[in-house]
């Protein structure tokens, strides 16, 4: 499989950092790992390993035998010996053997190895794509291998073991929603009900993409909820729906469309964007269970199936109050909302309250810190 500069530019940021939900391919790839080290320090060597290997297919001329390894990392040169460094550190010498006990085909050389990524070669069948954790220590390795089963991957296996790998089993070929709902799972452990909330979310046709950071200042889905109930001074913008309307579901979903695309709560070519969500099956009123959830919009959404909703842009700059009434269905976004007086002074009351539970006060008060009516 050739790999064109572009791809491997892309595959490198994505070395860097998780790729975006909406650029995933239909289908995916996955190795599981199961390491002796922990994981964070096992996706890291990972990660260092891979990014010098593609920083290489970019720069590098593979038509030289010795290839620069000044950016490799020393643990991997020093494994990937022949013979074996006495530098080699106990995991990658472990990793080693537990290669070739699996492939029987003997360890690689580190020369070997970079030249794999030879931009012009075919026989890398793989582009690295994610890597995700596992609540019982595991870990998953993700690849592009552009919806081939069967692919030329050694040079990974090597890499999943010597970097702390006891064992890898793969690869397996799965639709791309079993990498989102990976991803959806946090890694801290704490959202034990993120498969749940995955499944939850995609009835109405939405990606989970996982929580929101707490810490973040953003507006608090606790006070978002009262965004279509406070005095704007007629600042705000609103569709609304006859709810009688025979076509109200079709009606809705176009009108909170346009709304949300027009007006910023996400873009058109990345439709991304903040959810409340609490610890029912829904967000149906404003609780301090409520977190932030990340979702994308895909072909099956359907946001007038589930009404009673508060959204926010992922800048945090654009909020949407989704309500269905007995008369009428109305989608209410305000921009900017830490510019509206009532917002801000119902905020301050909330965090003043002594009902008001501990981290949601201080969600409260570290919004209206960072932000200002200016």
């Amino acid at each position: 499989m050739l790999h064109e500069t572009e791809d491997i530019e892309r595959e490198r940021l994505r070395v860097a950092r998780r790729p975006a939900a909406h650029n995933a391919p239909p289908v995916l790839s996955w190795f599981d790992v199961t390491p002796t080290v922990p994981g964070d320090a096992y996706e890291g060597r990972l990660r260092s390993v891979l990014d010098a290997a593609l920083g290489l297919a970019l720069s590098a001329d593979f038509t030289e035998e010795d290839l620069p390894v000044a950016a490799v990392p020393e643990w991997f040169t020093d494994v990937s010996g022949r013979p074996l460094s006495a530098d080699a550190p106990e995991f990658a010498r472990r990793g080693r053997e537990r290669y070739a006990a699996a492939i029987r085909g003997g360890s690689w050389e580190l020369q070997g190895w970079l030249h794999e990524f030879d931009p012009d070669s075919e026989s890398r069948g793989w582009a690295w794509w994610d890597l995700t954790h596992s609540a019982d220590g595991t870990v998953r390795i993700w690849a592009d291998t552009w919806g081939e089963s069967f692919f030329a991957c050694d040079e990974l296996r090597w890499l999943a073991y010597v970097a702390g790998g006891e064992s890898v089993s793969g690869p397996y070929l799965a639709r791309v929603d079993a990498w989102h709902a990976a991803v959806a799972v946090r890694e801290d452990g704490e959202d034990v009900r993120g498969a749940e909330l995955a499944h939850s979310l995609a009835e109405s046709g939405l990606r989970y993409l996982g929580l929101a950071d707490p810490t973040a200042p953003l507006l608090p889905p606790c006070l978002a909820f009262f965004a279509d109930a406070v005095e704007t001074g007629g600042e705000e913008w609103a569709v609304s729906v006859e709810s009688d309307d025979p076509d109200l579901r079709e009606s809705v979903n176009h009108q909170w469309y346009m709304l949300g695309a027009d007006q910023g709560l996400f873009q058109r070519d990345a439709p991304e964007f903040l959810l409340a969500v609490g610890d029912g099956e829904s967000a149906t009123a404003p609780s301090d269970s409520l977190r932030w959830a990340r979702v994308a919009l895909t072909v099956d959404s359907d946001i007038a199936g589930h009404l009673d909703f508060a959204m926010l842009s992922l800048d945090g700059n654009v909020v949407v109050r989704g309500v269905a009434g007995e008369k009428w269905t109305d989608c209410v976004l305000l921009k900017a909302p830490h510019r509206f007086p009532a917002l801000r002074e119902l905020g301050t009351r909330m965090a003043a309250s002594p009902e008001t539970r501990q981290g949601t006060r201080e969600a409260l008060q570290r919004w209206l810190e960072h932000t200002s009516l200016d």
